[in-house]
């Protein structure tokens, strides 16, 4: 009955739930406070450097607040972060927490942390954060479906928040990493669309009117970074799953007016740097490959997809390009510009994010080039 019931949890109309109803099941669904603070502690240090769409302080100014109770797409993001960080955490209420809501149980009340069996013990770790995961799931349909419903009565399409994004693109990579089934290319290609119904591609677009008040420069600056961050990640991870399953990308990379994401430090302290994008033509390829300092690990791993990306094109395509030699030619001379450059990087430790340690991507690219 208890499973039952907990099935139903997300699913039940809308319609039929009073809002102190609505507000009370989604607040059920998050853990309590101090399981919550180990889940994003371990979040922020394990799982973030990977997919980084999440300005950590203020993010944890905002959690502290508490202002994320009665909202859906809050509830959301909470419910991918803890789904994400569960399989790295070893306590076991994490676990129970995680099973109950797997097995539709919402309510911790009938058991306290001080009533855990000693001898229980935490699942395999491949099978830890289901139940944040399943939740996440059910809700983001849900509130898709009420979006899509909305959309058919007013007649216009409704922008998403960023929030609903950051979680779409974080329930995508929780997917990535359970398996790379349809239903996370299905997810991946959702937060495509949802992406670019917010403008996420005309970040650094003039004419792009972001949907925040920023209360200085600092603050504007550090929303503008995490826009950017979001883009590049759903960006990143299509690019991936288009590659393992042999479909074309929706996202033009070259067509985008939204900057390379900058250094975390800089991110983090709310630093102005100059705007970096990525070259539209393949004239720009070769002069392009002069990373400014401030790019970010990640904003180097997509620089360095989109030249082999384009490298790729023109040896199979064998057509001559304007103003360069044929195409081997040409791809011999990016190689030959770009290969001193990452050689120097790497030796340097340029190529690695505060706290961390080499880009594996970045020297992977670079002993490919090697060979």
């Amino acid at each position: 009955m208890g499973e039952m019931a907990g099935t139903r949890l997300l699913d039940r109309p809308t319609d039929a739930e009073p809002p102190s109803d609505k507000t009370s099941i989604l607040t059920s669904l998050v853990p309590p406070k101090h399981l919550l603070s180990h889940l994003i502690e371990i979040f922020f240090d394990l799982v973030h450097p990977q997919m980084r769409v999440l300005h950590r302080p203020s993010f944890l100014l905002w959690i502290e607040s508490g202002n994320f109770k009665s909202d859906p797409d809050s509830i959301l993001l909470i419910l991918t972060i803890s789904a994400l960080a569960a399989r790295f955490s070893d306590r076991p209420e994490v676990d129970l927490f995680d099973r109950m809501l797997l097995n539709g149980s919402s309510s911790t009340q009938n058991n306290p942390d001080n009533q855990i069996d000693s001898r229980f013990k935490c699942g395999k770790r491949c099978q830890r954060g289901k139940g944040f995961l399943t939740q996440a799931n059910r809700l983001f349909h849900r509130e898709a479906l009420q979006m899509e419903k909305l959309e058919l009565d007013i007649g216009t399409p409704q922008k998403p928040t960023i929030r609903f994004i950051q979680a779409t693109a974080l329930l995508s990579f929780a997917e990535i990493a359970e398996t790379l089934s349809s239903r996370a290319y299905s997810l991946v290609s959702a937060a495509v669309r949802l992406a670019y119904d917010y403008g996420l591609d005309e970040v650094d677009c003039d004419r792009m009117q972001p949907s925040f008040e920023p209360r200085d420069h600092r603050a504007e600056c550090v929303k503008k970074e995490e826009l950017r961050r979001v883009w590049w990640a759903i960006s990143d991870m299509e690019n991936f799953i288009c590659v393992i399953k042999c479909r074309p990308r929706l996202i033009d990379w070259s067509r985008c007016k939204t900057s390379l994401p900058c250094d975390d430090a800089d991110w983090f302290e709310g630093h102005e740097v100059p705007l970096s994008f990525l070259p539209v033509t393949v004239y720009d390829l070769r002069t392009s490959l002069d990373l400014p300092v401030h790019i970010s690990v990640i904003g180097q791993r997509i620089l360095v997809m989109h030249l082999f990306a384009n490298l790729a094109y023109l040896a199979a395509s064998g057509d001559h390009v304007d103003g360069w030699h044929e195409s081997i030619l040409a791809i011999e001379e990016c190689i030959a510009t770009w290969k001193p450059i990452m050689t120097q990087r790497v030796g340097s430790g340029k190529t690695v994010e505060p706290g961390e340690g080499t880009s594996n991507d970045a020297l992977m690219a670079y002993l490919v080039l090697q060979t």
